[in-house]
């Protein structure tokens, strides 16, 4: 074989080559593309599905405090029913005539323990003193007198017994509250 053949043959094996090289390159670009484009529809679907998950939760957030803000208006507006309830309750007892209060003090004073002070409500110090000695002498009517809208402190040395109405009303709430609620809120 001759010089020119041999590098004839050398240039069409290199031309092979070359075009298997080619081909194989062309090939694996081809396949990288198809793998890039499958990962980027895959990571587009991901991030499509992730931003409508985040929308839902956020949406549902919303929701949820909307709703949380509802019920706590209306426990509020509740809680304001039921406060009026034992307002009206304690004006009503305030407004008794002296006949009603006198009775009222008297039943009241009747359980106290025998010996004791008894301070009074603002303005109601005489009918309060006419009571007492009217029930148990042993009982002191105190000179000092207490802001409430009726009823007296009993006082001793180891003992306060508070029978102001306030907390009269106060102590009949805490027995009853969630009667008066399930009465006034399940008929509604």
């Amino acid at each position: 074989m001759s010089l020119n053949d041999i590098v004839t043959t050398l240039e069409k094996e290199a031309a092979n080559k070359i075009s298997e090289i080619n081909k194989q390159a062309e090939q694996e670009i081809n396949s990288l593309q198809v793998e890039s484009n499958e990962y980027l529809a895959s990571a587009k679907e991901e991030v499509l599905s992730s931003a409508k998950c985040n929308a839902q939760k956020e949406q549902d957030m919303k929701l949820f405090i909307e709703q949380s803000s509802l019920k706590k208006q209306i426990l509020d507006k509740k809680r304001q029913i039921i406060d009026q309830i034992y307002q009206t309750a304690l004006t009503e007892l305030k407004n008794v005539s002296d006949k009603d209060y006198e009775s009222i003090i008297e039943k009241l004073i009747k359980k106290l323990p025998a010996k004791g002070n008894i301070l009074s409500a603002k303005g109601k110090e005489e009918i309060t003193k006419k009571i007492a000695r009217k029930v148990n002498n042993d009982l002191k009517v105190s000179t000092e007198i207490i802001d409430a809208v009726g009823g007296f402190i009993w006082q001793s040395e180891d003992l306060n017994i508070d029978n102001t109405f306030e907390q009269i009303i106060n102590n009949i709430r805490q027995e009853t509250e969630i009667e008066v609620a399930k009465i006034i809120f399940e008929t509604l």
